[in-house]
């Protein structure tokens, strides 16, 4: 069976550390808030991980997560993304920019979200090593995605996702974990 590890972007801002993520007046959660309220959700298909909040530096964070996660087949960060522009819209998914299987992954992810939400498909970002963000998709040793399903500062992709947040828990991501399945038994 394929061991999925989720791990909730950003931190919970109880402890030293006060990176909760972007906040999204539309649904009135930061990321970290927002992924956290579907922990049993997420726990139906997958383990769900916290940064250690008490770690300061977001290289040791990453590299902790790592240490944490490297049994797992599949490692799946959890984001959404924000612009002042409140035009910026869709979905959006990053992988590490030599790794065919993610590159394939994090097009299907976004593929399922816009045939589930019609919401617009930003497409697969590769990752390079230096790029905000890298530090998750560089870390880890199982195969690794950022998701950016939606844009918290984008009114109409909050409106879509909130009709049913859970199906992405239900649908999107258990249907994305199959596609992972597939590719890897290749």
């Amino acid at each position: 069976m394929t061991k999925v590890a989720f791990v909730i972007g950003h931190t919970s801002g109880t402890g030293f550390e006060e990176d909760k993520g972007q906040y999204s007046p539309f649904l009135d959660y930061t990321e970290w808030y927002w992924y956290a309220q579907f922990k049993e959700e997420l726990n139906k298909i997958g383990d769900v991980f916290q940064h250690d909040t008490n770690v300061t530096s977001y290289n040791k964070r990453q590299k902790l997560m790592a240490i944490l996660t490297k049994e797992y087949h599949l490692v799946i960060e959890l984001h959404f993304n924000s612009f002042h522009k409140k035009s910026a819209n869709g979905c959006e998914c990053w992988h590490n920019e030599s790794n065919e299987i993610t590159k394939e992954l994090s097009e299907e992810f976004c593929r399922l979200m816009k045939q589930h939400y019609k919401l617009r498909n930003r497409g697969n970002k590769p990752m390079r090593k230096g790029q905000r963000g890298a530090g998750f998709i560089f870390a880890q040793e199982p195969h690794a995605i950022l998701i950016e399903p939606f844009f918290g500062s984008n009114e109409n992709d909050c409106k879509k996702i909130t009709k049913c947040p859970q199906d992405l828990f239900t649908e999107v991501l258990p249907k994305t974990i199959k596609y992972f399945e597939k590719l890897i038994s290749q």
